[in-house]
């Protein structure tokens, strides 16, 4: 989002402060824009866009010229921050809309990779429950 943007100065957004804010999405089909339509419809929120384009590179310059919103990737924010002073990036703090389960054999103890994955998964669990 441009600097002048209300939001601007958060460091982290929630989809219930995005409602009824002009969002410049990607366009179908992309799982990046299924997955923000879920996270709205979950909340139970409408979404507002203002433009659907192809690339997030797009979304965001789009967003940028129109004073819209986009949700891109952490990493295109941070080289979008970094090459344009007007660009301030927030974190969409929204839970994903999926379960995540593990299902382990009684019979057989897990590997070492199994057990490493579910650990990671914990501490990501526990990262985004604690936002």
């Amino acid at each position: 989002m441009r600097a002048d943007h209300p939001l601007a100065g958060r460091d982290a957004v929630g989809v219930a402060e995005l409602a009824g804010t002009d969002i410049v999405l990607l366009a179908d089909p992309n799982p990046h824009r299924a997955l923000v339509m879920q996270v709205f419809a979950s909340a139970g929120l409408p979404i507002r866009p203002r433009l659907e384009v192809v690339t997030q590179r797009g979304a965001a310059w789009f967003a940028l010229s129109s004073g819209a919103v986009t949700l891109i990737d952490q990493e295109m924010a941070a080289e979008l921050v970094r090459l344009e002073p007007g660009v301030r990036a927030a974190t969409f703090t929204a839970a994903p809309p999926w379960d995540v389960v593990a299902i382990r054999s009684r019979d057989r103890a897990p590997t070492l990779l199994a057990d490493a994955a579910l650990a990671r998964l914990k501490e990501a669990a526990a990262e985004v429950g604690g936002r």
